[in-house]
């Protein structure tokens, strides 16, 4: 029988500091769209409600130059890249979690993989936290459990700060790269 790597047994390739100062931007540049797309009820082209998964991946150009953006802020070590959704519809989930401001429409991911960066709303669906996590369906009931979860407050981010980034920071980032380096090895 194969044994599965866990994360303690895979090495990996360290982010730089690039790596974080873009991730911090990437998560500054999320918790600001989605708190204006709450404020505002809507969210506009090109990732909007009618928008397909794949006409969204196919028009990564345009979402980066509708929302002023690098494209390096979805890209870092051992080829993990990021997607990013904003949306108030979704043909996989459930009616009632289909609402602007829920961790099923508003969210970041590593395409195809179970891997996400899924944020937590406070009451006024503000974004407070982010959780590392592999999300895992069980097949028989069709219930969701988070995998290795580790989470960080927007408030120990600091995604509004300048230098150094923080602990926090780092330590989500280098979650969710041990976290794709374990799920490549077994995949």
């Amino acid at each position: 029988m194969r044994r599965r790597k866990g994360l303690a047994d895979m090495a990996f390739a360290t982010p730089t500091a690039t790596d974080y100062e873009n991730f911090r931007t990437l998560l500054a540049f999320f918790v600001k769209q989605a708190d204006f797309n709450e404020r505002m009820d809507h969210v506009d082209g090109p990732n909007s409600n009618d928008t397909v998964q794949a006409d969204i991946d196919a028009a990564h150009a345009e979402f980066f130059k509708r929302y002023g953006i690098s494209e390096d802020i979805i890209h870092y070590p051992n080829g993990l890249e990021y997607h990013i959704l904003f949306g108030t519809d979704t043909f996989s989930e459930p009616e009632e979690n289909v609402a602007q401001g829920t961790a099923t429409t508003t969210e970041i991911d590593i395409p195809q993989t179970p891997i996400a960066l899924t944020p937590s709303f406070d009451d006024n669906k503000q974004i407070t936290a982010f959780t590392s996590q592999i999300v895992e369906e069980d097949q028989r009931t069709g219930d969701f459990k988070d995998i290795d979860p580790f989470t960080a407050t927007v408030a120990d981010l600091d995604l509004e700060g300048k230098g150094e980034p923080t602990e926090a920071l780092k330590s989500l980032l280098d979650h969710q790269e041990k976290l794709f380096e374990t799920w490549k090895a077994n995949h």
